[in-house]
C-alpha cells in the first residue's frame, strides 16, 4: 500500500516525465558546457589602452590569459538494481520535487542487464529526486503501470559544480515482489 501512495505522490510528474523519456534517444548525449564569455578575461584592456578612472592605462599583467572559469555543472550517476525476473525498457529521470515536471530523463531499450549504470551531465547544483521504472510490456511511456517495478523510496543527489553524484537506487516489482 506504501508503495501505490508513492507512484501515486509521483503521478503528475511522471506523466510529463514520460513525455520527456519518449523523446530521448536509447543512447542520450548531452552537449558539452560552452565558456561564458563574460567570465573570462581575454586580456582586451591592455590591449586597447583602455583607461581606469584615474586616468592611466589599465595594465594586464596576462596572469589570467588564457584560464576558463571553472565547472558550472556536476553530474549524476545512478547506479540501478534489480534482482526480478521481469524484462522490458528501463526509464529513468531526476526531478526537484515529486510534483514537478522532470528535468530530464532517459529511456534505454530492453532487456537491461543490472546492475545498470546511468550518467546525467551538465545538470545545475542543486537537490534532486530520482524515480526509475522497468517497462515490463513496453507501452507505458506516460509512467509506470501497475505491473511494472519502480524504484524504491525517493533517492535524493546532491549536484555540485565539477563533481559527480553517485546514487545507488533499487528497482523492486510491484506489490513488494525482489
Amino acid at each position: 500500500m506504501k508503495r501505490r501512495i508513492f507512484v501515486s505522490l509521483f503521478m503528475p510528474c511522471i506523466v510529463a516525465f514520460g513525455v520527456l523519456a519518449a523523446c530521448s534517444s536509447d543512447d542520450k548525449t548531452n552537449p558539452t558546457p560552452t565558456t561564458d564569455a563574460s567570465t573570462t578575461d581575454t586580456g582586451s584592456n591592455a590591449d586597447t589602452g583602455s583607461t581606469a578612472d584615474t586616468g592611466s592605462p589599465v595594465q594586464d599583467s596576462g596572469q589570467d590569459a588564457g584560464k576558463e572559469a571553472g565547472p558550472k555543472t556536476g553530474t549524476i550517476s545512478a547506479v540501478l538494481t534489480y534482482t526480478g525476473a521481469q524484462t522490458g525498457s528501463l526509464s529513468i529521470g531526476y526531478f526537484t520535487s515529486p510534483t514537478a515536471p522532470p528535468i530530464d530523463g532517459q529511456r534505454i531499450a530492453g532487456p537491461i542487464t543490472f546492475p545498470k549504470t546511468v550518467t546525467f551531465t551538465n545538470v545545475n547544483p542543486g537537490t534532486y529526486i530520482l524515480f526509475a521504472y522497468l517497462d515490463v510490456n513496453n507501452n507505458n511511456l506516460a509512467g509506470p503501470g501497475p505491473e511494472d517495478p519502480t524504484s524504491d523510496g525517493a533517492p535524493k543527489a546532491v549536484v555540485t559544480a565539477g563533481a559527480t553524484a553517485t546514487v545507488n537506487m533499487n528497482i523492486s516489482d510491484p506489490d513488494g515482489g525482489p
